[in-house]
């Protein structure tokens, strides 16, 4: 890219250029990390919700839930 004054200014350009994509890799790199180690997945939610489900299922006595018809 070079202006009037005959200056040519694309290397620096390209060099701030990768400088910036290489800090914005940086940041998401620190970003997917931030997540905390001991944070329950969504298996762990479900599996422990079916669990509660059923426990309370066999503390009624097994009898399958049915609507109540009008």
């Amino acid at each position: 890219m070079v202006d009037d004054t005959g200056l040519d200014f694309s290397d620096q350009i390209e060099a701030l250029e990768n400088k910036y994509q290489h800090a914005l890799k940086d940041l998401y790199a620190r970003l997917t990390i931030a997540r905390h180690p001991n944070r329950p997945t969504i298996l762990v939610n479900v599996l422990n919700i079916t669990e509660k489900v059923c426990k309370y299922y066999r503390e009624m006595g097994g009898t399958p839930w049915r609507p109540r018809r009008l």
